[in-house]
């Protein structure tokens, strides 16, 4: 009976899987570091008030939220 040597297919399956990993996780903290300079990127800090300071507006679900919540408080708060 014959038997076949599977050895080099199986560094190559297992090199190729390796390397397809660490490509991934190249790809996946790229995608974190752009993820962080998103929420990031809208601050802006202002050495004389040492507070970070936006750019730019609130998203408009903001006004509802505030409004739900002062709906919801009892009137015996107001």
């Amino acid at each position: 009976m014959a038997t076949r040597r599977l050895t080099d297919a199986f560094l190559l399956l297992r090199n190729n899987a390796a390397h397809n990993r660490h490509i991934l996780a190249e790809q996946e903290l790229d995608e974190l570091a752009d993820d962080r300079m998103a929420l990031v990127s809208g601050l802006s800090l202002d050495p004389e008030a040492a507070i970070g300071v936006t750019k730019r507006l609130p998203p408009k679900w903001v006004d509802g939220v505030e409004e739900i919540q002062y709906e919801d408080t009892p009137a015996f708060f107001l």
